[in-house]
């Protein structure tokens, strides 16, 4: 499930207005089907603009303070917005 921004059709789903201009993708890293690397792939592109995408792999977490996300865990996060993508490792932290 990819849950963040409310107002978004499937493959998306409203995550009650707490991220409202963010959807997150869990257990991002264990799709391993080559179908569902496809849709891990396309999912992140189909966001209306001006929404950001974090995938969380498993056994990883974030957690906010009042002016960044940091990473929590073994695996990466992976961070889109429109054609800019970054990974994030434990310890490091990105913008709300």
């Amino acid at each position: 499930m990819i849950a963040g921004a409310g107002g978004m059709r499937f493959p998306f789903a409203s995550g009650h207005g707490l991220l409202p201009t963010t959807a997150v993708g869990v257990h991002w890293d264990a799709l391993s089907a080559w179908w569902i690397r496809w849709l891990r792939d396309l999912a992140p592109r189909r966001l209306p603009a001006g929404v950001r995408f974090i995938g969380i792999a498993e056994n990883t977490a974030i957690a906010s303070d009042a002016d960044a996300w940091r990473v929590f865990g073994a695996g990466d996060v992976d961070v889109r917005l429109g054609r800019d993508r970054r990974a994030f490792a434990h310890g490091e932290r990105f913008p709300r």
